[in-house]
């Protein structure tokens, strides 16, 4: 049997979640999910929330909340939208929980056992007016790679990690003032460690051509050599390695381990146990993600499972571009969103789930669009589809009115090719189809399996809808029909 992990990137806790988060992320996640766990795989999906962060500590002082009460308010939040979105996870962790914070330390250690994470003299931004280093949002200044206005984390026009250090005109946004690099003690990851594992495996893996090319290239980079993992920061987990000095892990790395803090928890196991999991059984990582974070699982998390000592890397991203409301991105920190419990007042959240699959276009698009009026339309043909479904009698002779279905099972078949290829554009557009097709059908029959492979393609979209549809027809065990085992 094949293993799925299916990775849920934990967010800042400085929000709850919004719908440019449950439409671009952990709803395609959670169809993925329920897509090969209906074809017989092992699932297990970890979500978590990020709590050791600059934007949650920002989020404290506006609030005048303490940083650890604003970290467990909105991981909280966060847990009951992704609750409400019927988005299924196997563990949920709390960066801030005692058990992530021991499995961090534990990574570290074996990390700088084996080489692949040193201790070096590197540059950090430091305002010499505050007498502070800074780091993430709380500069301000210019993307060296693109001239885009960003913060020290990753820039938003070109995915960049600047590990605050790739800005120019950099400036601490507490006092305004213009800062300067300063050298400091850091862990940094040596990729030279597992570099070239790391080459061999992504350009034998099935990742889409873009990021094949990409990150093969930046492994050829000289500058590839080395990436910064802990900066100068007085919140966030705290390592103290051999030397005596104490390391703050910096945003994100940390964060993206609460993937091994996951699987100890759904496996009760030890890391020891899980490394030798990872390695032993075909075990396939499938990482869903905004592109602020693509960096940081494409390479990092590959390069941390190398030198853990496992055998592979991230099998599969879904990698989605910002999410548009009315023409601009989500943002909770600019007030421009929505949020989920809102919607959900007026639409089935099972609508919100198909509608969240209508969204999405094809990467170089960059196009994801919102709109609470296509939302509308969307939810007016659901309902028209769903009277036509409860019209119609299942017929239990295989076959009859084959013909009133136009090519059923070639488009099952194509179904499964985007699913497994986590193309999200066309298995909207062949759900779309599908409905269309049920909602202008004359038969006042269908056969169960043709029911069969109508429930099969809305299951991991539309879970609840499928389960009121058919226990209303009577026709409970559409799942026991065989439609076929997809292939990747």
């Amino acid at each position: 049997m094949d293993n799925y992990i299916i990775t849920l990137p934990p967010p800042c806790t400085n929000s709850d979640l919004h719908m440019g988060h449950l439409t671009g992320v952990y709803i395609l996640g959670d169809i993925y999910a329920r897509y090969q766990a209906l074809n017989g795989s092992n699932i297990t999906t970890i979500c978590g929330a990020d709590q050791n962060n600059t934007y949650t500590e920002k989020k404290a002082e506006l609030t005048q909340m303490t940083f650890e009460d604003a970290g467990e308010l909105y991981a909280s939040k966060i847990l009951d939208s992704l609750n409400l979105a019927n988005v299924k996870c196997d563990t949920y962790v709390r960066t801030s929980s005692a058990e992530h914070i021991n499995t961090v330390k534990e990574i570290i250690d074996i990390l700088i056992d084996n080489g692949t994470l040193i201790e070096k003299d590197v540059q950090q931004i430091y305002c010499e007016n505050c007498n502070e280093f800074i780091c993430d949002t709380r500069i301000g200044g210019i993307c060296a790679n693109c001239g885009y206005g960003c913060d020290g984390g990753i820039c938003e026009n070109c995915s960049t990690p600047t590990f605050n250090l790739k800005l120019l005109q950099p400036s601490h946004k507490t006092c305004s003032t213009a800062s300067i690099l300063k050298t400091t003690k850091a862990l940094v990851l040596n990729l030279s460690k597992v570099k070239n594992g790391l080459f061999e495996l992504i350009e034998a893996s099935s990742w889409d051509n873009r990021l094949k090319c990409k990150y093969l290239e930046y492994l050829s980079r000289e500058e590839s050599e080395e990436i910064i993992v802990s900066c100068n920061y007085d919140k966030g987990i705290k390592v103290v390695v051999d030397s005596g000095n104490i390391y703050s892990i910096a945003i994100w790395f940390e964060a993206i381990w609460s993937l091994f803090t996951g699987l100890k928890l759904a496996g009760k196991k030890n890391l020891t146990e899980i490394i030798k999991f990872l390695t032993e059984t075909n075990s396939n990582i499938v990482v869903f993600m905004g592109q602020d974070t693509e960096f940081y699982y494409a390479l990092s998390v590959s390069a941390i499972l190398l030198g853990l000592g496992t055998n592979n890397i991230i099998h599969k991203m879904s990698i989605q571009r910002f999410i548009k409301l009315s023409g601009k991105k989500f943002s909770s920190s600019r007030g421009h969103t929505i949020f989920l419990e809102e919607l959900s007042k007026k639409y089935h959240i099972d609508v919100i789930r198909l509608y969240s699959i209508a969204v999405i276009e094809p990467y170089f698009a960059n196009n994801s669009d919102f709109s609470v009026d296509d939302l509308d339309a969307l939810n007016l043909k659901v309902n028209t589809f769903k009277n036509k479904l409860l019209d119609i009698k299942v017929g239990f002779i295989e076959g009859s009115h084959l013909h009133e279905l136009l090519q059923l099972q070639k488009q099952l078949n194509h179904y499964k090719i985007a699913m497994a290829n986590l193309d999200y554009t066309q298995v909207f557009k062949i759900v779309s189809n599908l409905i269309d097709q049920i909602i202008a059908i004359n038969a006042s029959e269908l056969s169960s399996l043709n029911l069969a492979m109508i429930f099969f393609m809305l299951k991991p979209i539309m879970p609840t809808f499928v389960d009121e549809i058919s226990a209303k027809l009577h026709f409970l065990h559409w799942e026991t029909l065989n439609v076929g085992t997809p292939k990747e």
